[in-house]
């Protein structure tokens, strides 16, 4: 096996444990990382002499975040279906329900159809990202 498909089977288990990892955290814990980057983001606007909502500010930092994880899994799923050829690595489009699900469980957290679909939307967006940078084959 080719050291560059190991390298993209090894991140694409990484990557899939680490969203796991994310949602099984309470709703306090999660909450506290979120507030981190609002509190940065609040900082950076004050330096301007700009006041943004923290409701606002907290909704674009939670929702870019599932947006970005799933943008970052679409792309090594497709990395690894170009490199082996086995279509069965898009089933981890299917990660984002179970995602949603397994937060039913955990305290403080609630699994949501709404961010099930920005979780899909940027898996889809990463895989079209991967399909872009593809590179081409000379034959």
């Amino acid at each position: 096996m080719q050291p560059k498909r190991i390298v993209y089977i090894c991140l694409y288990i990484v990557w899939i444990m680490l969203i796991f990892t994310m949602s099984i955290q309470t709703g306090s814990v999660s909450t506290l990382s979120s507030k981190w980057y609002v509190d940065l983001l609040t900082s950076f606007f004050s330096n301007f002499n700009l006041t943004v909502s923290t409701v606002l500010l907290t909704t674009i930092v939670r929702k870019g975040a599932h947006f970005t994880e799933y943008a970052i899994l679409g792309y090594i799923t497709q990395k690894n279906v170009e490199i082996s050829g086995n279509k069965r690595f898009y089933l981890s489009g299917l990660v984002p329900f179970a995602d949603e699900y397994l937060q039913t469980f955990i305290a403080g957290r609630s699994g949501m159809m709404s961010d099930s679909l920005i979780d899909v939307s940027g898996y889809v967006v990463g895989v079209m990202i991967g399909k872009l940078t593809r590179k081409k084959s000379t034959n």
